[in-house]
């Protein structure tokens, strides 16, 4: 399909609307919209904040350099029924601080800074090396920790945004230089492309995808992915460096009130009798990890493991009598609500709280209702399912 454009003279009734919305007489864009039945907001207003959000971000750029403030007042150069458009910078730098908007700006505890600037020559024509070039300016920042979840810094707007032009056209993006992962929620770049790139970076004239050649992605490769291992092992440090929840209260009150609970039998394996013989081998009150008796784990017991960010967020394992559950460090509820929260000390004890006890009673209720074969095939899937869905919520 051909884009094809009309042009003709305008007529009075062109002429009167342009008169009424045109920002500058010489030229511009003046978009109308009308008939407008068949848009899924349900209010007005929510696709005027959806705009909003929308063009502060794609059009951040021009609001910087050609708003203005008059006796303190930010007067931005993109307006919605005369309300101002704020900028959305993704970077979340210091410099666009005063044209953001307010109620966003009080939740930044702490701006990003830039860690590199740069420009990268890039040959015209990838078979002609030596032969013209143009820059591209690659601009690259980490947001900082504080905040994360108040200002939805995740998965889902981590990575590279492309702007032409000074227009942002493509926004988080990885250009097949990583996978998404929580690691990098908090890694943020922009890669400037001037126009005279477009063949190279396979642009068209709808400016919405790009295509890199093979030299092109190795170039790009090599200025970033240093800094997005940086980015990772960073991560991983903080996350090495954590406090390990404390499971054994849990574990204590479940044994406390066992004789109150509806609880499977036990089941013996080879795991469960070891755990007996050590128990009779080293008297009546054996010590195990952290202090805590090992009759108190006679029921219970809670553990974490790294596993996929996919996979469940939970585990539940039945060792004879006990029935013991894995949490996964990886899935993003862990992650935003346990390793990573900034929530005051109760609520997070409060939620760790509701956590290990709904994960406990669920387990024990499927144990108890279900045969082993009915338990593997569709229970393992329900749970699945509950974390994929609680996956797509939080990212």
């Amino acid at each position: 399909m051909d884009f094809v454009s009309a042009i003709a003279e305008a007529s009075p009734a062109d002429t009167e609307v342009w008169e009424e919305y045109c920002v500058s007489s010489n030229h511009g864009t003046v978009v109308i919209l009308d008939e407008c039945d068949q848009i899924s907001y349900a209010r007005p207003t929510d696709l005027i904040n959806r705009l909003k959000k929308h063009l502060g971000q794609t059009f951040r750029l021009f609001i910087a350099a050609r708003s203005s403030f008059s006796n303190g007042a930010f007067k931005s150069f993109i307006t919605i029924n005369e309300e101002n458009v704020y900028l959305v910078d993704p970077l979340m730098l210091d410099e666009y601080k005063d044209m953001i908007f307010p109620r966003t700006r009080e939740k930044i505890l702490e701006f990003s800074a830039v860690l590199e600037d740069f420009s990268i020559q890039v040959p015209l024509k990838a078979d002609a090396p030596d032969a013209d070039f143009d820059n591209v300016r690659v601009r690259i920042a980490v947001l900082p920790e504080a905040g994360a979840i108040d200002l939805g810094i995740n998965v889902s707007n981590q990575g590279i945004y492309v702007v032409r032009n000074q227009r942002e056209i493509i926004e988080a993006a990885t250009l097949g230089m990583f996978s998404r992962a929580q690691d990098l929620n908090r890694f943020r770049a922009e890669l400037y492309i001037p126009a005279s790139l477009d063949k190279r970076f396979g642009l068209d004239w709808r400016k919405n995808s790009l295509i890199l050649d093979h030299d092109l992605e190795r170039i790009l490769k090599e200025k970033l992915m240093g800094h997005i291992r940086s980015v990772r092992k960073a991560y991983n440090q903080r996350r090495a460096a954590r406090t390990i929840v404390e499971h054994s209260s849990f574990e204590k009150l479940i044994a406390q009130k066992q004789s109150l609970l509806s609880l499977p039998k036990g089941r013996r394996s080879q795991s469960a009798a070891s755990d007996s013989a050590a128990f009779k081998s080293k008297g009546d009150n054996p010590i195990v990890r952290g202090g805590v008796p090992q009759k108190v784990r006679d029921r219970a017991e809670f553990a974490e493991a790294r596993m996929s960010a996919a996979g469940p967020l939970w585990e539940p394992e039945m060792k004879g009598a006990r029935i013991v559950i894995t949490f996964s460090t990886d899935h993003p509820f862990w992650v935003r609500y346990v390793l990573e929260s900034d929530r005051s000390q109760a609520v997070q004890s409060s939620t760790l709280e509701l956590l290990h006890l709904m994960s406990y009673c669920l387990a024990a209720a499927e144990m108890k209702t279900f045969d082993q074969d009915e338990y593997l095939e569709r229970l393992i899937n329900m749970r699945q399912q509950l974390s994929n869905n609680m996956r797509v919520l939080l990212t």
